[in-house]
């Protein structure tokens, strides 16, 4: 009675995870249709796009003179770099290139650093849009523009597509850069075309100053984009997701840098899954709560299935319409994934080559999820340096 009951609890779980992994996989598999966009005529926007900066000399100017190259209308689009606790020419550097400095004598964290700025923004009242870029960042020069149409068309909150500037520099910054280029056409172009909400991703987004207004800029974590994610779905809006808006991120150079990024990151989120899980659950934003959770049960739940295929020969796996289901369900998600790196011209013998590095990449996730939960440290704002050039 035992075993029986044993395995009927592992059925239910094998089950459970199964349509977990099948609600990821039909976000992707919508991610590879297109959108229809609203193509009447948008007006002109007056941005503010806001650069938080913690001595990032070597790399400011590259991004404000990236911004000062976009086709918009330059006397639309103010620029203004939060001066973080800097000690280096950063905020000299971008005054020189016309930039306001907003300074800050002691550095907390990125969400601090953007509410001061916010908060700026706001009491002037003469803008209708705020941009977030990182220091490391790189602008396409259609960014404006195409944010200008969504918010035109009536979105409040708009992701845009981070992309790599520094794929080539190293095995590590190749395998983040891939991630990057995975998640964001099977989740975030996937939640768009359902309309069920996107993300934040930390930097290349755009909120309007109505949005701002309504629900404020407070959040506590180092996770700040997915906090105000989860903020924003509990007032009930969704993110949007604009795939031509392209700004170019710089991806950590070697496995430390890496593994002290995402533990930082892994910090981050847990806070705010410790702290929204159960809201967002009390008040029915399923979709909201699955994105919250996307990156770990997509993974988790994908890894257990092929696991599974191989594996477990019980229960529900063990009958031959279980395991032809289990094989298409892996076989779909890896021919998913190859179809959106094709249309997204991102594929490459090269990345075929890498493809040792990338699961390195993807195991490494591990241990540091567990020692960025589980060996927290207190402190401010984690700077990565960036190099700008190789």
């Amino acid at each position: 009675m035992y075993t029986n009951t044993m395995y009927a609890i592992v059925d239910v779980l094998c089950l459970f995870i199964f349509l977990i992994g099948s609600y990821y996989t039909v976000i992707g598999f919508f991610s590879l249709f297109g959108r229809k966009h609203n193509k009447s005529k948008p007006g002109r926007m007056r941005f503010a796009a806001v650069i938080p900066a913690h001595n990032e000399a070597d790399v400011i100017s590259g991004l404000i003179s990236s911004i000062r190259r976009c086709s918009y209308p330059q006397e639309l689009i103010s620029i203004f770099v939060i001066a973080d606790e800097c000690t280096d020419s950063t905020a000299t550097l971008s005054r020189k290139l016309g930039a306001r400095i907003i300074s800050r004598p002691i550095s907390t964290c990125k969400g601090d650093a953007l509410s001061a700025a916010f908060s700026v923004i706001l009491t002037e009242k003469a803008y209708d849009a705020v941009a977030v870029f990182d220091a490391d960042n790189l602008v396409d020069s259609e960014f404006f523009s195409v944010m200008n149409e969504r918010l035109s068309s009536g979105k409040e909150a708009v992701q845009g597509y981070v992309d790599s500037k520094n794929s080539d520099s190293s095995w590590i910054s190749y395998a983040h850069s891939v991630w990057y280029w995975i998640t964001n056409r099977l989740m975030q172009t996937g939640r768009a075309v359902l309309g069920i909400g996107c993300v934040l991703d930390g930097t290349g987004f755009v909120l309007s100053t109505e949005l701002l207004a309504k629900v404020r800029w407070k959040t506590v974590t180092f996770a700040e984009d997915a906090e105000y994610t989860c903020i924003l779905a509990e007032n009930g809006i969704c993110v949007d997701y604009a795939e031509d808006a392209v700004v170019f991120d710089e991806k950590p150079r070697t496995l430390r840098e890496s593994a002290r990024q995402r533990r930082r990151w892994t910090q981050g989120m847990f806070d705010v899954q410790s702290e929204y899980t159960l809201r967002l659950l009390k008040r029915g934003k399923f979709n909201a709560l699955m994105n919250l959770w996307g990156d770990v049960l997509s993974s988790v739940s994908f890894a257990a299935l092929t696991i599974s295929a191989f594996v477990i020969n019980f229960g529900i796996w063990q009958s031959a319409v279980g395991k032809i289901t289990l094989w298409i369900y892996i076989l779909f998600n890896i021919l998913i994934t190859l179809l959106a790196l094709v249309k997204d011209k991102k594929i490459s013998f090269k990345m075929i080559l890498n493809i040792f590095g990338f699961l390195i990449y993807i195991i490494s996730w591990l241990p540091v999820s567990f020692f960025g939960i589980f060996g927290r440290r207190n402190g401010g704002w984690y700077h990565t340096k960036h190099k700008g050039k190789d």
